[in-house]
């Protein structure tokens, strides 16, 4: 039985990509904007760091073709990638994006037509 990081050391192999090792360091929330919540729930995506053009984002499949193509629609911007157990992606994604940030989003008529396509 694999455990969550062994799963995510040999996907990150696979893909010529590093493992992301989430900590409790605090993310900016400039970089965090750049990423809306409501994609980052449905993407199971977390921007790690961002530098002029490019945003890091943490992944916990980075196979998920359709994913990374509506990453790439959403931020607008050149992105890399590295891969992060699920569980603590999940934990960080709902960490820094809450659910209330969800509901204000919904109601947001420009969100509504950005997030259409999902």
């Amino acid at each position: 039985v694999l455990t969550e990081m062994q799963l995510a050391a040999a996907l990150a192999r696979q893909h010529d990509l590093q493992v992301a090792h989430l900590a409790d360091s605090a993310i900016d929330n400039d970089v965090l904007a750049l990423l809306p919540a409501a994609a980052a729930h449905l993407l199971t995506a977390f921007p790690l760091k961002g530098e002029s053009n490019r945003l890091l984002i943490a992944v916990a499949d980075p196979s998920n073709s359709v994913h990374l193509a509506q990453l790439g629609k959403i931020i607008n911007k050149q992105f890399d990638l590295v891969v992060a157990e699920e569980k603590r992606l999940l934990a960080a994604i709902n960490k820094y994006y809450p659910k209330a940030q969800l509901k204000d989003q919904a109601q947001s008529s420009n969100s509504k037509q950005k997030f259409g396509s999902f």
